[in-house]
């Protein structure tokens, strides 16, 4: 059912699919490390397309599904790969990674495996908070101190607003040059905010509350 698994340019995985099989449906799995049979198989955060517009189109369902449990709808669609971004999963390790994809179809149930080495050059993670805020970020903010919560260290830190009150703007450094897809990232619910870089004029973002994780790529 796997035709072929390859990193492309963009830093994607594409497993691409072989055709007129009459997919119903598939779920993708993947482990870090060489042996299959012995593999802690874990979901993949998977994109049912590449279409900036799919969300917005009435389909988070589809897409938080796809996000959260690595399952994607086959049967209404023409396409015959799906796509992973491993730096939701594994971010900067690069290693072989094994792929495990459950098919259903029209004629039955199938199992396929196969591997890919994942290379993780330029990608930038940003999630030094208390630098990023501040003066406008505690550990413990205080009703009325108008500060963003910030909990968690490292890559697993995450602000939140713990006073229902107005709380300043952030600011995040981009060390870069050149052309980027940036990714917000959200502990739960969904987003609704405005982003700018430098002084371009604000655009605003939104899913809705069920929707785990937004490429929001013509942002760049």
């Amino acid at each position: 059912m796997i035709e072929r698994i390859f990193q492309r340019t963009d830093g994607y995985i594409e497993v691409s699919l072989q055709p007129d099989k009459k997919y119903i449906a598939c779920q993708m799995l993947y482990s870090v490390g060489a042996d299959s049979e012995r593999s802690d198989w874990k979901p993949a955060s998977v994109y049912p397309t590449l279409d900036d517009e799919f969300v917005f189109n009435g389909c988070d369902y589809i897409w938080n599904e796809a996000q959260s449990s690595g399952t994607v709808r086959l049967c209404e669609t023409k396409q015959n790969a799906i796509w992973w971004n491993p730096y939701i999963n594994i971010g900067s390790i690069q290693a072989e990674v094994q792929i495990k994809v459950s098919f259903i179809t029209v004629d039955g149930d199938y199992e396929d495996t196969g591997s890919v080495s994942v290379e993780s050059g330029g990608i930038l993670y940003l999630y030094d908070w208390p630098q990023y805020l501040g003066e406008a970020g505690s550990a413990n903010p205080q009703p009325g101190e108008q500060k963003w919560a910030i909990s968690g260290q490292g890559r697993g830190s995450f602000i939140w607003m713990k006073h229902k009150e107005q709380l300043p703007s952030i600011q995040v450094p981009l060390p870069a040059n050149g052309t980027y897809a940036i990714y917000f990232g959200m502990k739960n619910s969904g987003i609704h905010f405005l982003a700018r870089i430098n002084d371009e004029p604000f655009t605003r973002l939104i899913t809705s509350g069920t929707t785990d994780c937004l490429n929001f790529s013509n942002y760049q």
